[in-house]
């Protein structure tokens, strides 16, 4: 889940894109500013504003797949190959990234 608060998933961020049941897929999210972009295999399903970028947003724990807060679930998911950058990516620079690995 992300959500555009700091403090509240009021709000909760939707793809326009779906990942789908039993299938690998390329996920990728970027962050310039206050601007969020998610990219699903390469295509774009969201962009939004978010209230707190997360460079922002000062925690002692940061996980993939699971929530900083109780209550909520960890991702049914398996994850290979995270990749971190320094800097946002363009959809063409994900879209390589993508192509990388076929």
């Amino acid at each position: 889940m992300m959500t555009n608060s700091a403090t509240s998933n009021n709000g909760n961020l939707q793809s326009s894109l779906q990942l789908q049941i039993n299938k690998w897929q390329h996920l990728a999210v970027t962050v310039t500013g206050t601007q969020l972009k998610i990219y699903i295999d390469g295509k774009l399903g969201l962009t939004s504003t978010v209230i707190a970028s997360p460079m922002g947003i000062m925690r002692t724990n940061n996980y993939i797949g699971k929530s900083n807060w109780g209550g909520n679930g960890n991702a049914d998911a398996e994850f290979d190959d995270l990749k971190i950058f320094n800097r946002s990516l363009t959809q063409s620079e994900v879209n390589m990234v993508l192509n990388s690995y076929y």
